[in-house]
């Protein structure tokens, strides 16, 4: 999915909040109103997710068939050489020693099938995962703190609304649709900002 379809899927789903009429901010939202408000947000975090796993996943075999065709080795894979090394998932100093007499193509793509791995075993952005994503093509997460930070606050709603049913989550985002649409909005931007990072790595 490109930057500009992802936009529109999120716009599409915010025309879809329900209205703040009078009666709304006097008795608050019906069981109706807030199963769509929340359906809303999970979906916009299910494409938020999608959206970013697949620029990580571009990036790598970017990389990687770089480095397969030319044998050119590029920052990127040098990072996905050290997120995957096999090396890293031994316990024991003999299958440190084991993996580290192996050729060295070998353990290149031992790490970017880790790597890969890594990507597709992915469930959810909150902090740890986005850094794990990102870390993994050698992005400088530091860097991303701020946006990191916002798309982490964006999916503990959706982790809440999801293993909660209606009434027992308490997520303040579906008091209000302004706080919903204003949320929405910030996590896009902020994804689109770790989008061009990942792209220019």
């Amino acid at each position: 999915m490109s930057a500009a379809k992802l936009n529109s899927r999120i716009k599409r789903l915010t025309s879809q909040l329900p209205k703040e009429s009078a009666t709304v901010l006097k008795h608050g939202f019906n069981e109706s109103q807030r199963d769509k408000i929340s359906s809303i947000i999970l979906l916009a975090s299910a494409e938020f997710e999608y959206f970013l796993e697949q620029c990580v996943l571009k990036r790598i075999e970017s990389s990687y068939n770089l480095w397969r065709k030319k044998r050119q080795p590029t920052q990127t894979m040098l990072a996905i050489f050290h997120a995957g090394h096999p090396a890293r998932r031994k316990t024991v100093i003999g299958g440190v020693n084991e993996e580290f007499n192996k050729p060295y193509s070998q353990a290149i793509e031992q790490a970017y099938r880790n790597v890969r791995k890594l990507v597709d075993d992915n469930n959810g952005i909150n902090e740890d995962d986005t850094k794990a994503l990102l870390t993994c093509i050698g992005v400088d997460v530091a860097s991303l703190n701020i946006e990191i930070t916002i798309l982490s606050n964006f999916t503990r709603s959706r982790g809440a609304i999801a293993h909660l049913p209606d009434g027992k989550h308490k997520v303040i985002m579906t008091q209000s649709t302004n706080v919903v649409k204003s949320e929405l909005v910030q996590s896009l931007k902020a994804l689109e900002c770790i989008a061009r990072t990942v792209r220019s790595v």
